[in-house]
């Protein structure tokens, strides 16, 4: 089966997911992050962090508020305490980075379906052009900038597998450098600027992009100024981590940042505490499951949802809404 007729499957087994997650009694809820949003979805095999497609993030968009109740991501744990049988499952929407599409792309179709959602930004970019590292690392293997001798302390077979466009190789190659040290990483993104150049005048999002997400209705969190890893950190670099930037970022969105996204979605609980020490309240990870009444609020684990077809989408979600987890 192929086709339509798979896509049709797809369709029916989401429904019928749906609706068994909506008659049982879970409190569960669901908590969505989304990254870029270009014109056309990109390619997970060759990409580090692929972009959605406008039109796919519409589409998702519409099915969950066909199927769920999306709520604001900050009310995720209320929701999911709240939540009886025969009530929809809330779903919350999240976007990181300091990403110009939140504002131009990702900002007017959630508008346009009244659908909530919080940005999750570094405030690296509010003042002038900044690019992160992978942003420059998937420049240099794209234009072949680099050899492995250019990027010392990452595994040259994964350098070469990158720049042969091996599948997944550029991830790999991503995951590597996340494992460096902060300082090695300044490094690395030296040597990478070096050879793609400084960001163009329109990367990142300007302050007053980010005061016009805040004035449309959107929540706003932090998603820390360097974009570390934090458990690795120690307890005056994890404080700083925690700190540095988040005033600049409170005065241009004009209000205070009380939820926070973990960069790379990593998280324990000395990082919660420390949040929590920090005057957060709610706190986003990775982990790929949904938010349950047992979970700490500054450890509420998101999904990264597929780009496939819709189908496959609809799929993924009733899954993780009913339990219903197995292909």
């Amino acid at each position: 089966m192929n086709g339509r007729p798979r896509e049709a499957v797809r369709h029916l087994r989401a429904f019928v997911f749906a609706w068994l997650a909506r008659l049982s009694d879970r409190r569960v809820g669901l908590v969505l992050v989304y990254h870029g949003v270009a014109d056309e979805t990109g390619d997970a095999r060759t990409e580090i962090v692929p972009a959605i497609g406008a039109g796919a993030l519409e589409r998702h968009v519409r099915h969950l508020r066909r199927r769920y109740r999306l709520v604001p991501p900050a009310s995720i744990p209320e929701a999911v305490a709240a939540r009886r049988r025969g009530r929809r499952i809330p779903v919350a929407l999240t976007f990181d980075d300091d990403l110009t599409s939140h504002a131009t792309n990702a900002a007017p179709i959630l508008r346009r379906l009244s659908a909530p959602a919080a940005f999750y930004v570094c405030g690296a970019s509010l003042e002038a052009p900044h690019r992160f590292w992978w942003e420059d690392l998937q420049e240099a293997i794209d234009g072949r900038l680099v050899t492995a001798a250019d990027l010392p302390g990452l595994p040259p077979d994964l350098v070469d597998g990158a720049l042969a466009r091996a599948e997944r190789a550029a991830a790999h190659l991503a995951a590597a450098v996340e494992e460096l040290t902060p300082a090695a990483r300044v490094g690395l993104t030296r040597a990478l600027r070096a050879r793609t150049g400084p960001a163009p005048k329109e990367a990142g999002l300007r302050a007053t992009a980010v005061r016009g997400l805040v004035d449309a209705g959107f929540e706003l969190g932090f998603h820390t100024l360097r974009h570390d890893r934090l458990p690795p950190l120690d307890e005056d670099g994890l404080a700083a981590a925690l700190d540095d930037g988040r005033g600049r970022l409170e005065a241009a969105a004009g209000r205070a940042l009380t939820s926070i996204s973990y960069p790379h979605g990593r998280a324990d609980a000395r990082v919660a505490a420390a949040a929590r020490s920090a005057r957060f309240e709610v706190g986003f990870t990775g982990g790929e499951r949904a938010a349950t009444p047992r979970d700490e609020p500054l450890l509420l684990p998101r999904i990264q949802p597929t780009f496939g077809t819709q189908g496959s989408f609809a799929v993924q979600i009733a899954r993780f809404a009913s339990g219903l987890l197995a292909p």
